[in-house]
């Protein structure tokens, strides 16, 4: 907005100088926030140089409270960032200010970004180089601005003052920018044992990431190769630990003189499960063990190595860890994190070595599909039905997909256990399926698999299995497989079409087997072609009796996401679909065609006499027109339910601004004094009708509610609540707070039990300066039962920077919350209460 003036930096600069008012600032302070929220550099810098902004009062950002100069640094390798980074310098900021927010420091973010000239200016004004955090994740044990230069991958700066290419200076046998940092930052440490183990981690640092550049100069300042850091690990561990191919590193620290481990967690075994093939091939050709074992890893160990896995990846080797003791077994546990397209496997590499099997390894190996891997494991002739965790390498083998390997080891003589021919309708073939019915196989057995195998061949797409089970009579029509048909792909087809007219011939045969979940699965798959595909719902919507469809979304929390829809994410629920858990959530079939935002589909079913729910209201308010929804109403939907949790239907309405629909429901019927919900279960906060149209700041709406009964002083939900009062405080309303206390509102309301804000605080912590004044003009107190608020109020104003909100407020009760507050910061705790209040005694 502010842009839209289009005045001459000179003449606003101007205005901001000369008008020294209480105003004046607050605008300052907002603008200031919203050009650092923009990137605004010309304004930023106008601003500091006017002197109206303290360079020392945190800011507001999308990373949270930070200072300016941690804003500053954190993008000091944007262009023009420096220049701000210089100026307030020079206007006195101090250098090492950091935030609970963003805990950097500015001189660690220029360290790891940023340029030799930038670091020198910050450590010759006072940066703390010694500044550090621990660190148990890593393999070096704490973060410091020496060891932020070890991520700075910065070109050289040039003549010109820029990095890289783009001032045509640099060669590409110039070092980097941060070699000089480095080098720098080094001949500063060095006095104190402290520096010594800074030092050291920055040994270790640079091993994980490969900088050959950097390891030198740490040696030479002091660091000992063999000598392990904070967290336990010696720069060659933490070099052959890295993820990537970290071979040169590995070389260089050989070279150097650093010897490997010979027993417990060895390099061998790091290099094996988390580096690549030449990393593992450097340690071998040094001479190291391939067969070196290692004992049960201790949980530490587990955690550690485990903590860059995905979750499900991290529970499997939680469950696996106590098994492996070789570098082959830790290559094997990994391995598909470690292959790439056209690599050979580190398993591969071992076995070419000289590794041995201990067990186990067959079944580990079948994962990876890897005929090299296979033949080099079945060379030594392990045992073909061994199991490992409860699995055969056939039942792995069928699991994976890898149907030559899974009949190559039955040809060899690896015995059927159950379960096999189930798994191979996923991703078999019609002759594979036959072969193992010929050496045994059980078609009944699921397995470990609560699907039937017509189910799994269904979910799978695997058509050709599906049409040739059912021609053999292998199988027979279930609802299931016909929900596996539809809901589990995303992707049309004309085979996917055919196999389903196929399924549906194929019910008119079993129809004798009918039984009640029928209805509800056929239901879902009806329910899944409305939202996506309108061809099967034209197959589906003749079965009839289709009221309720399984939603696949797990509990309240989640199904409330639907209405913040968006298409990809609703469908790939439906990917993950499982019919058959107990307890599934069910919907009214309208749901899922009101969320493919085509009202066509939802007519259609309508026309078959499909009912509303609860969710189908909300969700026909969220996203169609006022014509829509009472055309719902009029089909039997209620205005004056609820789901448990959930916003009313009036309360949605006028969370979103809709005034018609809001008018629409209160004609049939809806309270207008229904209670918020009491959980967060919104993708917003929970609000009464009152409170969302306050928040929403639509001044008719209110009017319409307020003449229609609304409870002005309507109690906040428990959690993050707030009355619609607190609302317009806190988002500076001024005419619709007067509006309220023209209605009743007390201004002094209490605050919701947890993260709740008083009218007075609110409008403090978000520097709302016209309406702090009115507040306070219209009675909010600030001494007795008043003085906690009032002192909280301060407490928000500094804590945010919000420098003339605070002046304003002392200035109106002489006020000062050091004096009154033992320990501010828990003044402002969320789950403050007046009872807890501890302040100094006036004695």
């Amino acid at each position: 907005m502010f842009r839209d003036l289009d005045l001459p930096p000179d003449l606003w600069t101007g205005i901001f100088v000369q008008h020294k008012t209480r105003t004046g600032a607050a605008s300052a302070e907002a603008l200031f926030e919203a050009a650092i929220n923009q990137d605004d550099l010309e304004i930023i810098t106008t601003l500091l140089k006017s002197g109206v902004i303290d360079p020392d009062e945190p800011i507001c950002t999308y990373d949270g409270m930070v200072y300016p100069i941690q804003w500053a640094a954190s993008r000091i390798e944007r262009r023009g960032h420096s220049d701000v980074l210089k100026l307030l310098v020079e206007l006195g900021a101090d250098v090492n200010e950091w935030t609970e927010d963003y805990s950097s420091s500015a001189l660690f973010d220029v360290a790891r970004s940023g340029s030799l000239e930038m670091v020198r200016l910050l450590v010759e004004n006072g940066a703390d180089f010694r500044d550090l955090i621990y660190d148990e994740t890593e393999y070096f044990g704490m973060k410091t601005p020496l060891i932020a230069v070890v991520y700075n991958k910065q070109p050289p700066v040039n003549d010109s003052g820029c990095s890289g290419p783009r001032g045509g200076n640099n060669t590409e046998d110039q070092e980097l920018e941060s070699v000089g940092i480095f080098r720098y930052l080094l001949s500063l440490h060095g006095d104190t044992d402290k520096d010594q183990n800074i030092i050291q981690e920055a040994l270790l640092a640079a091993a994980v990431y490969g900088r050959t550049d950097l390891i030198p100069l740490a040696l030479d300042a002091g660091a000992e190769l063999q000598a392990p850091g904070r967290n336990g690990f010696t720069a060659l561990q933490a070099a052959s630990g890295s993820y990537g191919d970290n071979s040169a590193a590995v070389r260089q620290l050989l070279i150097l003189g650093a010897r490997p481990k010979t027993s417990l967690l060895s390099e061998l075994h790091l290099a094996a499960f988390k580096s690549f093939p030449n990393t593992v091939r450097a340690l071998i050709e040094y001479g190291m063990d391939d067969n070196i074992w290692t004992p049960a890893l201790t949980t530490r160990e587990v955690e550690f190595l485990g903590r860059h896995l995905l979750s499900d990846e991290k529970k499997e080797f939680a469950k696996i860890a106590h098994l492996l003791h070789t570098p082959l077994d830790f290559a094997l546990a990994a391995a598909v994190r470690v292959l790439d397209k056209d690599r050979e496997s580190n398993a591969v590499v071992l076995l070419r070595a000289g590794a041995k099997l201990t067990g186990g390894e067959l079944v580990q190996a079948i994962k990876l599909n890897n005929g090299e891997l296979l033949d080099c494991i079945l060379e030594q002739e392990p045992d073909i039905n061994e199991q490992w965790c409860g699995r055969t390498a056939l039942q792995a083998c069928l699991e994976s997909g890898a149907l030559e390997m899974a009949e190559k080891l039955v040809r060899r003589g690896a015995r059927l256990k159950g379960g096999e021919v189930g798994a191979a309708f996923e991703k078999g073939t019609p002759e594979f399926i036959s072969t193992l019915l010929s050496y045994g196989g059980i078609l009944e057995d699921k397995g470990e698999s609560a699907l039937t195998p017509l189910e799994r061949a269904c979910s799978k797409q695997n058509w050709p299995v599906v049409e040739w089970a059912l021609q053999e009579g292998l199988v027979e029509y279930s609802p299931g497989a016909l929900c596996a048909a539809v809901c589990l792909t995303r992707w049309k087809s004309n085979d996917r079409l055919e196999q389903i007219k196929l399924l549906l011939n194929h019910r008119k045969r079993v129809l004798h087997h009918y039984n009640p979940m029928w209805p509800l699965l056929e239901g879902t798959a009806a329910g899944y072609a409305a939202l996506c595909d309108e061809e099967i719902l034209d197959l589906l919507l003749p079965l009839g009796d289709l009221d309720k469809c399984i939603i696949p979304i797990n509990g309240s929390k989640r199904l409330v996401a639907l209405l913040s829809w968006e298409y990809d994410w609703v469908t790939e629920q439906y990917s993950k679909l499982d019919w058959t858990k107990p307890g599934q959530m069910t919907v009214s079939i309208l749901v899922p065609a009101i969320l493919s935002r085509c009202w066509d589909n939802v007519e259609r079913l309508l026309s078959k006499g499909c009912k509303a729910d609860e969710f189908s209201i909300l969700a026909t308010i969220r996203f169609f027109d006022n014509d829509q929804v009472i055309q719902l109403l009029s089909a039997g939907a209620r205005a004056d339910r609820r789901l448990k949790d959930f916003d009313s239907p009036l309360q949605l309405a006028a969370r979103l601004g809709r005034v018609d629909v809001v008018e629409t429901l209160l004609r049939h019927g809806a309270n207008v004094n229904d209670p918020a919900a009491q959980t967060k279960t919104h993708w917003f906060l929970p609000r009464t009708v009152l409170q969302a149209a306050t928040e929403t700041g639509n001044q008719d709406l209110i009017d319409l509610l307020l003449e229609a009964g609304a409870d002005v002083n309507g109690p906040p939900s428990p959690d993050g609540g707030a009355t619609a009062l607190q609302l317009a405080a806190i988002k500076g309303y001024l005419p619709i707070a007067q509006r309220l206390l023209d209605a009743g509102a007390q201004i002094d309301a209490n605050r919701a039990r947890v993260a709740g804000r008083t009218a007075l605080e609110g409008a403090a912590e978000h520097g709302r300066l016209d309406m702090v004044q009115f507040l306070l003009e219209n009675g909010a107190r600030t001494f007795d039962e008043g003085a906690c608020q009032y002192h909280r109020a301060m407490g928000f104003a500094r804590k945010n920077g919000h420098r003339a909100v605070l002046q304003l407020l002392q200035d109106w009760d002489e006020g000062d919350i050091d004096s009154f507050w033992r320990d501010w910061s828990d003044l402002l705790d969320d789950n403050f209460r007046e009872c807890d209040a501890d302040p100094y005694s006036s004695e």
